[in-house]
């Protein structure tokens, strides 16, 4: 979906800057939640839901976020080696946080604040 307004120009008066912001605000969402995630086994995949209501994770941080909505979390530290972050947004107010294990051993992924962005 392409951008109704071009990237902000310095000739811009309130107006245009004001229409640009307020697309980006529609356009984009980002907040955090805090989680403690348990060990995922050896070569094996735990999934996460963080819902506003009836997740693994709840939190109004997510509430905006759309199906299909391409979205990137980020870890509240450095990565664990081994295991791999993935991320989706499969029903509205919903995101899908998956950590995979392909590693020889049980690791557990950090707890802490992770940070997420949606962009429609």
């Amino acid at each position: 979906m392409p951008w109704i307004t071009p990237q902000p120009q310095p000739a811009w008066g309130d107006k245009e800057r004001l229409n640009f912001l307020r697309e980006a605000w529609t356009r984009l969402k980002w907040g955090t939640f805090a989680f403690t995630p348990a060990a995922v086994a050896s070569l094996t995949a735990a999934t996460y839901t963080v819902a506003a209501t009836g997740g693994d994770v709840t939190t109004n941080a997510v509430v905006g976020l759309r199906a299909g909505m391409a979205v990137s979390v980020t870890w509240p530290s450095v990565p664990v080696a081994g295991l791999v972050l993935d991320c989706w947004c499969d029903a509205s107010d919903t995101l899908k946080v998956r950590f995979s294990n392909f590693s020889g051993g049980a690791l557990t992924p950090p707890a802490g604040a992770y940070a997420f962005q949606g962009v429609v």
